[in-house]
Parts: C-alpha cells; sequence; structure tokens
C-alpha cells in the first residue's frame, strides 16, 4: 500500500503534465507565424512547467508538491471558472487536488514515520 501511495500520484501528475502539454499543441494549427506560434506555445506552457517543476521537487518533498497542485486546483477554479462545466471541472480541478490530497498524505504519513 505505502509503494502505491508514492507512485500514484506522481503518476497521475505525469500524465496530467503530458495532458495538459498536449493541450497546448493546437497553437501550431492556428495559422500564425512560427514566431507567434512558439511565443503562444511558450505562455501556454508557464502552468504546465510549474506543475513540472513540483513534481519533479515531490520526488523528496511530497508535502511542497501538495501545496502546489492544490493552489494549483484552486487557481482553475477562481480564474478559469471551471466549475461551470462539470468534465472540464473533474479533469482541470479534480485531478490536479486529487494529486495534492495524495502528496500531502504522503508527507504526513513519512513526517509520521520520522517522528516514531
Amino acid at each position: 500500500m505505502n509503494k502505491l501511495l508514492h507512485w500514484l500520484p506522481r503518476i497521475l501528475a505525469i500524465l496530467l503534465i503530458g495532458f495538459f502539454f498536449l493541450m497546448t499543441l493546437d497553437v501550431f494549427s492556428m495559422g500564425n507565424s512560427w514566431q507567434q506560434a512558439a511565443l503562444e506555445f511558450l505562455m501556454h506552457n508557464i502552468p504546465t512547467l510549474l506543475l513540472l517543476i513540483s513534481l519533479i521537487v515531490a520526488w523528496k518533498k511530497p508535502r511542497f508538491a501538495g501545496v502546489i497542485f492544490v493552489l494549483f486546483a484552486v487557481g482553475t477554479v477562481v480564474f478559469y471558472h471551471t466549475y461551470r462545466v462539470a468534465i472540464v471541472f473533474m479533469i482541470v480541478t479534480g485531478i490536479p487536488l486529487l494529486i495534492g490530497g495524495l502528496f500531502l498524505y504522503e508527507g504526513k504519513q513519512s513526517a509520521g514515520k520520522k517522528t516514531h
């Protein structure tokens, strides 16, 4: 069970980051110049890059990643109003919230082991 709790949030985060990255590739099909498309691609991937950085840090500090993923989920509700469409809410907000909760739980479990 501990291995599952260790790997599940990491695997879900990798899949979510890959999904977000895949969704940003549409900027290359909009007919803009390659410079404009590259700039839009970079702008669209800022949240994805932040999640990737937090995932890298999560390998040693799961609590930090948990906080970042929960804040990301809250940010999607506040800025993108994901609550308006159920499937968007479940994918864009629910999955990061689940990942953040799993990282926070893992951080709590590992902190509990250190004190005993």
